[in-house]
């Protein structure tokens, strides 16, 4: 950590979290990243045109506390993105632990039975599709059949979030589709639960 870390940590200390995440954006957008959020999401207090006509349709007032609930909604959705994607690895690093050529790693994006996350046009395959360097049981299947329906992100936090759907057999526990399918291989129930997607 750099000597300057603890006088920047301080000086943030006395920011709002908006004001926070308003330097957070200016720093993603010098640092290039342009394409983090879609534009219909902007980090403001106002809430997008799309989400006021969807609540309006229901019946529901757009108020500070939902606007505030929509930007806070916004940022977390941010924070999560940057996370998978700093975890994630590019189409080489993924080929060189796999053993694989990295136009293989490539083909299986373009076909959809590999899931990859994009930031700026570079694309990263997230490393939870693996375990021990081998791929998820039935993964490929299943994202073939899941396609264009969800987003990247959508899909990597409903298959990693255990669902009562799924009970371990030891503990009777919930597990998450992911767990689900390492424990058995019952690609077929994962489908079917993914049809709600």
């Amino acid at each position: 950590m750099s000597a300057s870390a603890p006088i920047i940590t301080s000086a943030l200390e006395g920011l709002s979290r908006k004001e926070r995440l308003r330097l957070a954006e200016a720093a993603l957008q010098d640092a290039g990243f342009r394409s983090l959020l879609p534009s219909t999401h902007p980090l403001e207090s106002a809430l997008p045109e799309a989400e006021a006509s969807a609540l309006a349709a229901v019946g529901m007032r757009t108020t500070p506390r939902t606007r505030q609930a929509a930007a806070s909604a916004r940022g977390r959705y941010a924070a999560t993105f940057l996370e998978l994607f700093q975890q994630a690895d590019t189409p080489a690093e993924l080929a060189e632990k796999l053993g694989l050529d990295p136009s293989r790693i490539r083909q299986r994006i373009r076909e959809g039975t590999l899931l990859a996350v994009e930031l700026n046009g570079e694309k990263r395959v997230p490393w939870f599709q693996f375990e021990r360097g081998i791929e998820v049981p039935g993964l490929p299947k299943l994202l073939a059949a899941v396609g264009d329906k969800v987003s990247p992100l959508a899909f990597a936090m409903w298959f990693l979030t255990p669902t009562p759907d799924f009970l371990s057999a030891d503990k009777g526990r919930s597990v998450s589709p992911r767990e689900w399918l390492l424990r058995t291989g019952d690609v077929d129930s994962v489908l079917a639960l993914a049809e709600g997607l």
